[in-house]
């Protein structure tokens, strides 16, 4: 555990927090806490944490933009839901890209634990990308790849940025019920 580590979880809290809320100072602090992780899992040798950080600061900018032009006449953020054939789609996608970072860090990298970093980093990709077009579902790929990183992070004793993870995965699960409740309140006028 290091200050750097400690400043990265505190912005990362604070994007998820705000994400929950709804807030477009979400993307922001995940600017913040994302580029700040870029030094951290680079120097631990996860190749494809350090690389989903990278894009979480691009999908951030991006994030922002949607956000920004996709509210209602009321400034409600408006939410999306996969149907189930779309949600199929996706998944299978997010399972293409799990085997495919896999791979590549198997074969090409020195990765610590190759397997448990691609799958979970291509969750949370998988994850980022619905978020920031604000489906719905993002939270059950936020939940599953929070559980994967908490794994990953407590065998190589970043016990910060685990419990980070652990608290992440808590309010994945109370975001995904605030946001139902407010996809259903948008049917309701």
């Amino acid at each position: 555990m290091n200050a750097l580590e400690i400043i990265a979880v505190i912005f990362c809290f604070a994007s998820v927090i705000f994400t929950v809320r709804k807030s477009v100072f979400c993307w922001y602090a995940g600017i913040l806490g994302s580029g700040l992780y870029v030094f951290i899992l680079l120097n631990q040798h996860f190749y494809a944490g350090t690389f989903m950080q990278l894009i979480f600061v691009f999908q951030c900018i991006v994030g922002i933009m949607n956000w920004r032009h996709n509210t209602s006449k009321n400034d409600k953020l408006i939410i999306e839901s996969f149907d189930g054939h779309g949600l199929f789609k996706f998944f299978l996608l997010s399972c293409v890209l799990c085997v495919v970072v896999s791979f590549f860090l198997i074969n090409f990298s020195d990765d610590k634990y190759p397997v448990i970093d691609g799958v979970a980093s291509s969750l949370a990709l998988a994850a980022n990308y619905a978020l920031s077009k604000r489906f719905l579902q993002n939270w059950f790929f936020w939940i599953i790849s929070d559980f994967l990183f908490v794994f990953l992070f407590l065998i190589d004793h970043m016990y910060l940025s685990a419990g980070l993870y652990m608290c992440l995965m808590g309010i994945a699960t109370y975001g995904y019920f605030t946001w139902l409740e407010d996809y259903k309140l948008q049917f309701e006028k």
